[in-house]
């Protein structure tokens, strides 16, 4: 991942607000780092959350940093966006994909065609 989309990253994270007993993991310095997740199984591709927030209840927003659009980048991310999608419902927390701000629209209509459910926080 680039310097760049870290210092993204790093600002979301940042400036999210929690309540006390509330955490927030990251894959940047500073926070505890969220553990990989999987949908299971022997040969299961895991994937790690760029954030999580990790609230009352039980409940755990995944924050996805997506890649600049392209067709390849789709390609690589759309099963990491769909179990994203899969566990922020069984956590009954919310998937939050970070965009550009220029690739924002593309992004809702493919989510949308694709019924995964994302709040699109833009750069």
């Amino acid at each position: 991942m680039k310097k760049s989309e870290l210092e993204v990253i790093k600002k979301i994270a940042e400036g999210i607000t929690i309540e006390k007993g509330e955490v927030i993991k990251s894959i940047i310095e500073g926070f505890d780092e969220p553990e990989k997740m999987s949908f299971g199984g022997f040969n299961a591709k895991s994937y790690l959350p760029e954030i999580v927030v990790e609230r009352k209840g039980g409940k755990r927003d995944y924050f996805i940093f997506a890649p600049k659009y392209s067709k390849k980048m789709i390609t690589e991310e759309f099963a990491k966006w769909i179990f994203f999608n899969i566990q922020s419902k069984k956590d009954n927390g919310k998937f939050l994909l970070i965009c550009k701000e220029e690739d924002k629209e593309k992004l809702a209509e493919l989510l949308g065609n694709k019924q995964i459910t994302a709040e699109l926080l833009s750069y």
